[in-house]
C-alpha cells in the first residue's frame, strides 16, 4: 500500500512537475514533558521537512494569528499536559488567534490527552454548536475520560474506525508502551466529522467511543487525537501513524505546480468537496479522456469526452458510491495532461 502510494505520487510529480512541500508550524504546548515535544517534532519533521518549531512553554504564550498565517498547517502538541495550556490561551478560554487562523483557511492537527480536561474539568460534557470543539474539532460530547471514569482500568487499545476516510490510515491498532493507557478522552462526534480511532477491544467498558477524528469545514481540514501518540508502544508504530497523517496533509494541501503546462488550458471542478457528484469544466481541445483515481493509483472511473472544439464543456461525474476521502481527477488529450484533487465528503 505504502509503495503503491509512493509511486503514484511520484508519477504525479513527474507528470505535472514537482509538488511543493507544505509549510507547517509545530506548537510545543506540553510543559509536563518537554522531551516528548522534541521527539514528536523530530518524528513529524522527518516526513514534513518544511516545519518550524514554536516553544510555547518558553515563550509563555500562544503563537499569534500573524505568526501562524504563513503556514499551511499548524501541528499543536499538548501531550499529556492538562493545565494552563496555551491552546486555550493560557487562561481556559477559546484562543482568538487560533480561531482567526482557521477562519483564514488554516488547518489544525491537534494531539493531547488533557486539553479537554484543562478547559472543561471532567466528562461527561455536551457541547453547543457555537463552541470551538464542536465547530472546529467535530466533538459533540466529551463522553468519558479513561481511568478516571472506568474504575481505574484504562483503555487497552484504539482501533481504526470503520468510518475513517478511505486511504488515510494504514495503522489498524494503536497500542501503548505501558498498557492499558490511563488517560484518553472518549467522544461522540457531530454529523460533519469522521471517526478515525475508537476505544477497543469490544470487551472494554467504553468500546466504540472516539479518540481520533477528522473534520473538513469551511476552508479548513482538522485532525484531532484525544490521546498522546508519544505513549505508543514502538517507534515504528509512532512513525507509521504520524507519516499517515503528514502524508494525508501533504496530498491534500500541496498544489501541483503546472508551470511546465501551457496555462491557456484549464481544468476546474465544483463542488469540491463533493457529496453526490461533481462537475468538470475543461477547455482542453480534441478528444479528452478523464480518469478518476484513488490514492493508490487505481482507476475508478474512465470517461471519454466528445470533441471540445476549444470551448468549455461540462461533464458530471457521480461519486455517491465512493467512500469519503481524497481522489485525483486526470484529464488527458494526448498532448496535455492536467490533474486536480477531489475530496468526497458525506
Amino acid at each position: 500500500m505504502k509503495k503503491q502510494l509512493f509511486f503514484f505520487i511520484l508519477f504525479l510529480s513527474v507528470a505535472f512537475s514537482v509538488s511543493a512541500q507544505i509549510t507547517s508550524l509545530f506548537v510545543a504546548d506540553d510543559s509536563d514533558n518537554t522531551d516528548n515535544s522534541l521527539i514528536m517534532y523530530q518524528l513529524i519533521k522527518a516526513t514534513m521537512p518544511s516545519m518550524t518549531f514554536f516553544n510555547e512553554v518558553d515563550s509563555t504564550r500562544s503563537p499569534s494569528a500573524t505568526e501562524m498565517e504563513p503556514y499551511d498547517l499548524v501541528v499543536w502538541y499538548c501531550g499529556s499536559d492538562d493545565d494552563g495550556l496555551y491552546f486555550w490561551n493560557g487562561n481556559k478560554i477559546a484562543n482568538p488567534d487560533l480561531i482567526n487562523y482557521l477562519n483564514q483557511k488554516g488547518n489544525l492537527w491537534l494531539m493531547g490527552s488533557g486539553f479537554l480536561n484543562d478547559r472543561y474539568g471532567s466528562a461527561p460534557i455536551g457541547f453547543d454548536p457555537a463552541l470551538f470543539v464542536w465547530k472546529y474539532l467535530g466533538i459533540k460530547t466529551w463522553f468519558v475520560e479513561t481511568y478516571k471514569d472506568d474504575g481505574g482500568t484504562g483503555v487497552p487499545e484504539l482501533d481504526k474506525s470503520e468510518g475513517a476516510p478511505v486511504n488515510m490510515l494504514t495503522l489498524d491498532t494503536v497500542n501503548w508502551k505501558n498498557p492499558p493507557e490511563p488517560y484518553v478522552d472518549g467522544c461522540t462526534l457531530t454529523t460533519d466529522a469522521s471517526p478515525l480511532y475508537e476505544f477497543g477491544p469490544s470487551a472494554y467498558l467504553f468500546s466504540g467511543k472516539i479518540a481520533g477524528m477528522y473534520l473538513h469545514g469551511d476552508g479548513f481540514s482538522n485532525i484531532t487525537f484525544t490521546f498522546d501518540p508519544a505513549t505508543m508502544n514502538t517507534p515504528e508504530n509512532k512513525e507509521t501513524l504520524l507519516s499517515d497523517i503528514t502524508g494525508f496533509y501533504q496530498d491534500l494541501l500541496s498544489d501541483i505546480d503546472e508551470q511546465t503546462v501551457n496555462h491557456q488550458f484549464e481544468l476546474t471542478i465544483y463542488p469540491n468537496p463533493a457529496q453526490v457528484s461533481f462537475t468538470v469544466n475543461s477547455n482542453l481541445p480534441g478528444k479528452v479522456e478523464y480518469k478518476l483515481l484513488d490514492l493508490t493509483g487505481t482507476v475508478l472511473l474512465n470517461i471519454t469526452s466528445a470533441q471540445l472544439n476549444n470551448s468549455n464543456k461540462e461533464i458530471k461525474i457521480p461519486v455517491s458510491s465512493l467512500s469519503p476521502g481524497m481522489y485525483f481527477l486526470m484529464a488527458d488529450n494526448g498532448s496535455v495532461r492536467l490533474s486536480r484533487k477531489v475530496l468526497v465528503s458525506r
